[in-house]
């Protein structure tokens, strides 16, 4: 059985404002930082300042942020949130960028007025993929692409099964949430490919992997990771463009490959 969610939305939430003027800055100095205490003298000063501008040189030189931040502040890949002291300044600093690039990711943003948690991108959508999803809920970020304007968002919860011995059938054990991305050409008599994303806990694709549950909507294939955060994996039924006859299925697996190498790490499980 197949619940259906009340979000059906015209999803033009993805889609990025204009770009933010500039905007006046703060400087402001974070507590702890370059805290070291050799005797206080002007010599161990500057061997201080050497060693945290190796660290920012080094740091910017592989372009991964370079000021010590607690693992929580990056909830996905290219996603930053906003920090206890945190201003445009520092924020551009410890993340490689300068101010205007900052702020040219981020249009619509007050500088003046950030609130710990908010949510800021720091790496540029994937090339020729303007158009950005958001699931707040599980962290989820899918690009794509400008045709795709007007894209409409369906969520359904899918029953997990796994077969039981003793009862000798198929029984429910769990539910798995599917986002499924729409074309805003699709029609009933003249479907496109959809690009359908099922969000698995941790625990439940452990559980799939050993064989223990299923998503009852699919029969055959495999569950292909696309990548994965600390709480959930975002896979895809490895039969999802299947059928030739549909509309655009080579469109769209262009566009998942581009957003699994946006988020390129090791699988959990290899395929």
């Amino acid at each position: 059985m197949i619940q259906w969610s009340n979000e059906v939305t015209r999803a033009n939430a993805g889609e990025r404002p204009g770009f933010a003027g500039k905007s006046r800055v703060v400087h402001r100095l974070r507590p702890g930082v370059a805290q070291f205490s050799l005797g206080g003298s002007v010599c161990d000063i500057t061997i201080s300042i050497f060693l945290i501008t190796a660290l920012l040189v080094a740091g910017c030189a592989t372009k991964k942020p370079v000021y010590p931040l607690p693992r929580a502040a990056f909830p996905e890949p290219g996603v930053y949130l906003v920090q206890p002291g945190d201003s445009a300044t520092l924020i551009a600093k410890n993340l490689c960028l300068s101010v205007a690039q900052l702020e040219a990711l981020n249009p619509g943003i007050d500088w003046f007025h950030l609130k710990i948690g908010q949510r800021l991108y720091y790496a540029p959508p994937p090339s020729g993929l303007p158009l950005r999803y958001h699931k707040a809920q599980y962290g989820l970020t899918f690009f794509l692409p400008a045709s795709w304007r007007g894209y409409s968002v369906l969520v359904q919860q899918l029953d997990d099964e796994r077969y039981s011995p003793a009862e000798d059938r198929q029984i429910i054990v769990g539910h798995t949430p599917m986002i499924t991305l729409r074309h805003p050409q699709w029609q009933d008599s003249a479907p496109y490919q959809d690009i359908p994303i099922l969000v698995f806990t941790r625990a439940q694709w452990d559980d799939l992997n050993h064989g223990e549950l299923w998503p009852s909507l699919f029969a055959g294939g495999t569950m292909v990771e696309l990548w994965h955060s600390q709480r959930f994996v975002f896979a895809m039924s490895s039969r999802y463009n299947a059928a030739d006859e549909v509309s655009g299925w080579k469109e769209v697996t262009e566009i998942v490959e581009q957003n699994h190498a946006a988020n390129s790490m090791p699988r959990l499980y290899p395929q």
